[in-house]
């Protein structure tokens, strides 16, 4: 249980047995109620449940229940939840992370509450505003506009280890921190990583494990992250990032981006590139 199975293999196996399982629980003879079992009863199970998980969208198992058990220790029983979000049963755990969350009086699944929270233009965080990191689980909330202070510890659980993420986002990097007095046990400096972005990020708590945890910052995927228009220092030019129909690489004023840009880090020639604010690319 406290050891992550091979998420690609059960993922296969899945897609593999998704219309088996599909049949079973639509079946209209059933097994013996799994938790009547579980006190030497025998008793046949009314109504059938697809498990989901947060790795993929095919089902990977069946729950078979009598009315009487459903809901009597868990949702619909120990070990699972019903997500508010897709409405789905899902898995609690597989290893010491919880799989569910609660947002907004919700109980949602990680999936459902990473679509979420990424798609909340409110979680997005301009790195030029970052003065200082720090992790004070008691302290301030997760960015203070006016003091510059990201508080990591405020970070929400919203991925978990091997979750894929939506596709309108992307992973720059990681930090992680042991659970038990804070220490930061692996990962660079968080602050100078997020001074070298040049995009708005997202700072989300990406892995629980037992006696740590990971902090991950995220941009915007794709050709979403280049969105808008960019200027640079001595230069007074407000111009859109393009892209090279030959290569398909970025260039800003017909010049090629430097190395880093897959990361969000967007300079020219060592001058960081800085997203002009909504208001000035009307004036402008």
């Amino acid at each position: 249980m406290w050891s992550l199975p091979d998420i690609n293999q059960m993922n296969e196996r899945a897609a593999a047995n998704a219309k088996k399982l599909k049949r079973e629980a639509n079946a209209k003879k059933k097994p013996n109620c799994v938790r009547c079992e579980c006190f030497s009863r025998e008793t046949p199970a009314e109504v059938s449940f697809l498990v989901h998980d947060i790795f993929s969208d095919d089902p990977k198992d069946v729950l078979h229940l009598c009315r009487d058990c459903v809901g009597q220790s868990g949702d619909p029983w120990e070990g699972y939840f019903t997500c508010d979000g897709c409405g789905r049963v899902m898995a609690e755990n597989y290893t010491w992370e919880r799989y569910c969350v609660q947002m907004d009086d919700r109980t949602l699944c990680l999936k459902c509450a990473a679509e979420e929270h990424f798609a909340d233009a409110a979680n997005w965080i301009d790195p030029r505003a970052v003065k200082d990191v720090v992790l004070e689980p008691r302290g301030p909330a997760l960015f203070d506009s006016t003091t510059g202070v990201l508080n990591v510890a405020r970070c929400p659980h919203v991925v978990g280890v091997k979750q894929p993420v939506p596709d309108a986002v992307k992973f720059v990097d990681n930090f992680e921190f042991d659970s038990m007095d804070g220490h930061q046990i692996s990962g660079g400096n968080m602050l100078e990583a997020v001074c070298e972005l040049s995009v708005p990020f997202c700072p989300i708590l990406d892995a629980a494990y037992q006696f740590a945890v990971s902090i991950g910052l995220y941009v915007r995927a794709g050709r979403g992250a280049f969105a808008g228009l960019f200027t640079k220092a001595g230069d007074s030019r407000v111009l859109p990032v393009t892209f090279s129909k030959h290569t398909n690489l970025p260039r800003w004023a017909g010049i090629s981006l430097d190395a880093g840009w897959e990361k969000g880090a967007l300079a020219i020639e060592g001058n960081p590139l800085v997203q002009v604010p909504a208001a000035l690319e009307e004036a402008a």
